[in-house]
């Protein structure tokens, strides 16, 4: 497939299923991200309703979405069929809400669980931030400095792009 020879791609998505799989049935508590692009050239309508369900399928708790720009010189800038902007710019806005949801999901599947979480920045909300081993963002109200301390936290609720978790007892 001429698309294919000009991503460079040498796997098929069954490999990619595969390698998820064994990856989270050795890893139960893998915090799988990965980036998806929209408007490659050539994308139709079919290509893009793959990726999508391939993306709601798999347990990824968040994607990082992109859209296509030319590179001159690459194979991807011989290629004559582009895909429409406003094609574009909708996948990639249905992408980002349903990488929204799958963030808020993995957030709400850790409530009631302690977790170790290095805290890096205190945000607008006044939430102290930081992320677990596996990535999840974790914030807690805290009136002192959490930045760069490792602190056990319990998840209590998830809100937007944020599992929430009651102040460490001892801080």
């Amino acid at each position: 497939d001429e698309i294919l020879r000009a991503m460079n791609r040498q796997y098929q998505v069954r490999d990619y299923l595969t390698l998820i799989d064994r990856a989270t049935r050795l890893m139960p508590d893998l915090g799988l991200g990965t980036d998806l692009m929209v408007g490659f050239p050539g994308e139709a309508d079919s290509h893009y309703a793959n990726t999508r369900a391939v993306a709601a399928d798999l347990p990824f708790a968040y994607f990082h979405v992109f859209r296509y720009s030319e590179r001159p010189g690459t194979a991807a800038a011989r290629l004559q069929e582009t895909v429409r902007a406003e094609a574009v710019q909708a996948r990639s806005k249905d992408l980002a809400e349903l990488s929204r949801g799958k963030r808020l999901a993995a957030a709400q599947a850790y409530v009631g669980r302690r977790v170790e979480v290095l805290f890096e920045n205190r945000e607008e909300q006044g939430y102290w931030t930081g992320l677990t081993k596996n990535y999840l963002r974790v914030g807690v109200p805290a009136a002192q400095s959490l930045k760069n301390r490792l602190l056990d936290v319990t998840i209590t609720g998830a809100m937007d792009g944020l599992a929430v978790g009651a102040p460490p007892e001892r801080l």
